[in-house]
Formats: C-alpha cells, structure tokens, sequence
C-alpha cells in the first residue's frame, strides 16, 4: 500500500468513525432526555445499570478511548479495578445536566483523538484489562458503544411501557 493509499484509508475510517460518533451520541442524548426525571434512577435489578448512569458511562469511556487514541498508557489495574474505577467515576455524575455535559465533552474530546490519528498508528496495538485492541476496531468502537448503551436505555424504556422511538429518523 502506497503512503497515499494509507493516508486517504485512515482518513476514510476516521471520518466514519466520527459520523457513527456523532450518531450513536445523538440517539443517546435523546434517548436519555425521553427519560422522566423519576425514572433516571429505575433499574430492573441490583446488576443492571439505570440509564443515567448508561449515559455517564458513555462519558467515562469516550475519556478512556481519546487517551488510548492519542497513545497515552493506561493506569496499570485488573479488570475488576477498571470496571469498579469506572462505576465509580459514572456515580460521581448524579444528574441529568451533569451527565449530558460530560457526554457532550468527552464526544468532542474523543472527536478530536480521532482526527489525530495518524496512517501509522493503525497498525497500532493497544492493551487493556479487556484484551488488546487495534486502532482500527477502537475507531469502530467509538460508535457501536454509545448505540449500544443508547439501546440499553431504549430497553430500561420499554419496562415502563415507553414504546417510543427516542431518536431522530
């Protein structure tokens, strides 16, 4: 592959990284606001996260992507650390306006670590608590974990019978 080859597929899958991005953050946005105030809380059981705390986890996450994007090393800790770190940091936010603020800066943070990769990091190889990762399947990541959560939230909806679709379409 030629350098303008590899150039013009990293800007290809950065700039589809960032659409799914701004999409997947767009439908959870909404999705989260169509949650009544007295249901940002509701849980179908002790395991399950409310959709508040879904949409703070976006927050949490979008952080841990930008830096892992821009090269940066991840704190050293187990996996039942990282995930316990990461519950932590999502019930820190305790409000709707607090997580929608977080989730709105961190997108754009994360955003920015996209346009900042560069032909020669997509050969790159990250390791996490949850295994390695290439830059590539971190670039898709990006988007299919907002949606992902974003459908979660869809679901918490139906258990008090919203049917409604909650994003633009």
């Amino acid at each position: 592959m030629t350098e303008a080859t590899m150039t013009d597929a990293t800007q290809g899958m950065k700039e589809q990284a960032k659409q799914g991005l701004e999409w997947s953050t767009g439908y959870l946005l909404s999705t989260l606001a169509a949650v009544p105030d007295d249901k940002l809380g509701h849980s179908p059981s002790a395991t399950a996260k409310p959709a508040l705390q879904l949409a703070a986890h976006i927050a949490v996450t979008n952080q841990a992507f930008a830096s892992m994007l821009r090269g940066e090393t991840m704190p050293e800790m187990t996996l039942p650390e990282l995930i316990g770190h990461m519950d932590n940091a999502e019930k820190a936010m305790a409000t709707r306006d607090e997580v929608v603020s977080a989730v709105k800066a961190t997108t754009a943070d994360l955003a920015a670590a996209i346009d900042g990769v560069k032909p020669e990091d997509i050969s790159r190889e990250i390791p996490t608590p949850f295994g390695t990762l290439s830059v590539p399947f971190l670039l898709q990541l990006c988007a299919t974990h907002a949606m992902c959560h974003a459908a979660q939230i869809d679901y918490l909806q139906t258990t008090w019978g919203d049917m409604e679709m909650h994003f633009d379409h």
